[in-house]
């Protein structure tokens, strides 16, 4: 219905508000053109490649490549990455099949087959940029603000067109998730915390990280319903937690019987624990590291004035520098293989974690990650203190500016407004947040997905302070559908 009223809605517009849309879809479809290009895929966007090939010919999600033994027709199932991207990948592979004939994975790597196949990322690209419009139009009535919306959201995540990542698709379903719980909550209709359980569901076998945060979610709801009792207008009720959890699990729990069942781990997919072990490694720097994260992990635009006001250079990034364990980078250098499991032969944290992790594959592959993140944990209980104060810089490092807009937003609609429904909005982002700030090391990129949220509450802001009025909501779109009378959302 959101949807349809926001079509419906736009026979109203000025000329000048037509021909900035027109813009707007002019510079998106040449931005969507322009930006895959020939580019070599490798590391983690290969991995989806190499599932999503296996998926289209062999009918299997797994990342064996065939080249570490014999060829054959069957392929090893695996979990290391989680399966919704590669299941519409392979989808779209399958599709081009006709077109691309039957060219191996390292043919597929690079030049115009690589650029043909990011641009399966302009199924989730369109899926985004409809419900960034949708919510903007939802909650302000504007198209000037939802077209700045879809340029504060596509400029931040332009890179992600150019690679295989699944930064874009969980983009596309946090925004789709959020809105629908905001409908949820200012509605009170049980078939929208149905839908948006199913949405956060498909969320969750995009980015594994929302399994937790949508559980927390689900508590929440729980909790609040407990806690209001009955009687409330549009109340959250019990009933409603459960049909979110019910959403959730249709969803989710086929692919990790699969999991169980094929490969002995109830999990959505099987990295987390290499992550945590590159997290709970940096708990074990000196106060002086500690100091200087705030300069290495300084956002772009920043970091130079940054050094300049704590007594930072470059050279304290680079090797024999103060600083050098922070910088990743350090030891991107040929090494003998024999080294490449040898955390003594790395210096940055990164490097050393890694380190770790391949040693552990080499002495049991099929537990490596439970027991990275054994060793994680017995680091984090080790140093609790140093692990929250972390939490910090890693904010500072990976959603500097997301985080201060979400909370503006909740302190603006949610605290002087009163609005429980935009409060709820935010929610699913600012639980990312504070999950990848304390149990991952936080790089920008794991922000990506948050972006469009954090820019429609950015220009939702605007509109609300330029015009001294607060978002207009339900009653906007149900007017443009000729449902006049609803109650707004925010008032």
């Amino acid at each position: 219905m959101a949807i349809t009223a926001t079509v419906l809605s736009v026979h109203a517009l000025s000329l000048r508000e037509k021909l900035f849309i027109s813009l707007t879809l002019a510079a998106l479809l040449a931005a969507w053109i322009l930006v895959p290009s020939e580019s070599h895929i490798r590391r983690d966007a290969l991995e989806n490649l190499t599932a999503a090939y296996n998926l289209s010919h062999y009918g299997v999600i797994s990342l064996d490549d065939g080249q570490k033994r014999e060829p054959t027709p069957e392929r090893e199932p695996s979990l290391e990455r989680e399966p919704l991207p590669i299941i519409v990948l392979a989808g779209y592979i399958s599709v081009l099949r006709p077109w691309l004939g039957e060219q191996s994975i390292a043919e597929l790597q690079q030049g115009k087959n690589a650029r043909l196949l990011k641009y399966s990322n302009l199924l989730w690209g369109a899926v985004l940029v409809v419900m960034t419009v949708v919510t903007t139009i939802h909650l302000t009535g504007s198209w000037t603000t939802a077209c700045c919306a879809v340029w504060f959201s596509q400029i931040g995540l332009g890179g992600g067109y150019d690679t295989l990542l699944s930064e874009i698709a969980a983009a596309a379903l946090l925004t789709c998730s959020s809105f629908l719980l905001l409908r949820a909550v200012s509605t009170g209709r049980k078939r929208l915390y149905l839908s948006a359980g199913l949405c956060f569901g498909a969320l969750c076998l995009t980015k594994a990280a929302f399994l937790y945060i949508s559980a927390v979610l689900v508590l929440v709801v729980l909790s609040v319903a407990l806690l209001r009792g009955r009687g409330t207008s549009r109340g959250i009720s019990a009933a409603h937690a459960g049909l979110m959890a019910a959403g959730i699990a249709i969803v989710v729990l086929p692919w990790m019987g699969r999991n169980y069942v094929q490969l002995e781990s109830f999990s959505i997919a099987g990295r987390g624990g290499k992550v945590l072990l590159t997290r709970a490694f940096k708990d074990l720097m000196t106060a002086e590291e500690y100091r200087g994260t705030f300069y290495v992990y300084a956002p772009v635009g920043l970091k130079q004035a940054i050094g300049l006001m704590a007594g930072y250079s470059k050279k304290d990034e680079a090797k024999g520098g103060r600083l050098e364990r922070l910088n990743r980078r350090v030891d991107e250098t040929p090494r003998d293989a024999s080294a490449a499991s040898d955390p003594g032969a790395f210096v940055s944290f990164f490097g050393r974690a890694n380190a770790t992790y391949r040693a552990l594959l080499d002495r049991h592959k099929d537990r490596a990650d439970a027991e990275a993140r054994q060793q994680a944990f017995a680091i984090i209980l080790a140093h609790p203190w140093r692990h929250a104060a972390l939490c910090l810089p890693f904010l500072w490092r990976g959603a500097p500016y997301a985080i201060v807009i979400l909370c503006v937003f909740v302190f603006v609609f949610g605290w002087q407004r009163r609005n429980r429904a935009l409060v709820w909005y935010t929610l699913p982002s600012i639980g990312a947040v504070g999950f990848y700030a304390s149990l991952t090391h936080f790089i920008p990129r794991y922000a990506d997905p948050i972006i469009p949220v954090a820019a429609i509450c950015f220009v939702v802001l605007v509109d609300h302070f330029s015009n001294k009025r607060a978002p207009t909501a339900v009653q906007t779109v149900d007017n443009a559908a000729g449902k006049i009378g609803k109650t707004p959302v925010a008032s």
